[in-house]
């Protein structure tokens, strides 16, 4: 079974095991309840059209269903980036762990744990130099670096999975990942449907 993408560039990804994979009422239409059991996660090959390597933002709609490390989105073979949720509560967003462990690596102010069952706006943004998080439309935290590249991540993108680890346990309704960094108006746009 594929999650589709509606951003018109054929990006579908397979879900890797379907048992106790559900469909639920998502912000929009239809999200996917995940579990966190194994290959319970979506896959795509690599694809030119999502290297991205000066700028990025991911954004989605996430209800996890416990505290527990769960990822959003990565494409962290050969560098890349990963977005997730850690089992303190804290969201983390990193980039280039490949090469450069945890030099660009994030962790939000926000803690989830208040929100186990409820849907919530993440996000995460690097424009070159500074990488930003954001929680129901509005920037939780940001750090800054001397200017950097995001490695060659060729990698498979993996949806709700780290490699085939650190699974989500929870929805996901509207992953969205674009090739820039949106800025806080349009994160909130985002937020606000």
């Amino acid at each position: 079974q594929s999650l589709i993408d509606h951003s018109g560039n054929g990006y579908h990804a397979t879900l890797q095991s379907t048992a106790n994979v559900e469909w639920v009422s998502g912000i929009e239409g239809l999200g996917l309840s995940l579990n966190g059991w194994a290959n319970r996660f979506a896959k795509l090959p690599h694809q030119n059209g999502l290297e991205f390597t000066e700028k990025i933002t991911i954004s989605a709609w996430v209800r996890p269903n416990a505290l527990h490390k769960g990822t959003i989105v990565s494409k962290a073979d050969g560098n890349g980036f990963e977005f997730w949720l850690d089992s303190n509560g804290q969201l983390e967003f990193r980039l280039n762990r490949g090469n450069n462990g945890s030099q660009y690596r994030m962790r939000s102010t926000y803690n989830y744990s208040g929100d186990i069952g409820k849907w919530v706006h993440l996000a995460a943004t690097f424009d070159g130099t500074t990488m930003r998080v954001f929680v129901n439309g509005q920037e939780d935290k940001s750090q800054s670096f001397t200017p950097f590249t995001i490695g060659t991540n060729s990698g498979d993108l993996v949806i709700g999975a780290l490699g085939t680890i650190q699974r989500l346990n929870g929805s996901l309704d509207e992953l969205r990942l674009y090739n820039r960094a949106l800025d806080p108006a349009e994160i909130l746009l985002l937020a606000n449907g």
